[in-house]
């Protein structure tokens, strides 16, 4: 499962996207926190893959393809992958863009422009830099890449 989106704002932010239904039912992507790290939980809030990063602006992917690699791409680089073993489950409630769902309220909002974001199955190294190759030129066809 994958979290992904497209940010056109590099400054500081709170949480980009996500959803927190329980402790274990966690998908999250924070692609500049206020430590200048971006924190990727999906299916988990125990064990996330992190990465440091002093600007926020570009593609992330929080990719998770089993349930011991979950992985956090910048661009089409992979940041950081965390091979913990994972027993958490996906959060089946609305995942919020510029903030995170919990229990249906808004929780740790971000004001960051996006030009792009959603989610799907879960990618390789290789599918990530296929799909942000892909997303790039969209976004300079449309004339907002950053």
């Amino acid at each position: 499962e994958s979290l992904f989106l497209y940010s056109r704002t590099q400054g500081q932010g709170n949480i980009d996207m996500g959803a927190a239904a329980t402790v274990t039912q966690r998908d999250t992507l924070s692609i500049r926190n206020s430590g200048n790290n971006i924190i990727a939980e999906v299916n988990t809030a125990a064990n996330p893959a992190a990465a440091s990063n002093s600007n926020a602006n570009g593609f992330y992917m929080a990719s998770r393809i089993s349930s011991t690699v979950l992985s956090v791409y910048k661009n089409e680089q992979l940041q950081n992958t965390n091979t913990t073993a994972n027993t958490g489950t996906r959060a089946l409630i609305a995942i919020y863009l510029g903030g995170r769902n919990v229990a249906g309220a808004l929780n740790s909002p971000s004001a960051r422009n996006y030009a792009l974001c959603g989610t799907g199955l879960g990618f390789t190294a290789s599918q990530a830099a296929i799909f942000y190759n892909l997303t790039q030129q969209f976004q300079i066809a449309l004339g907002r890449a950053v």
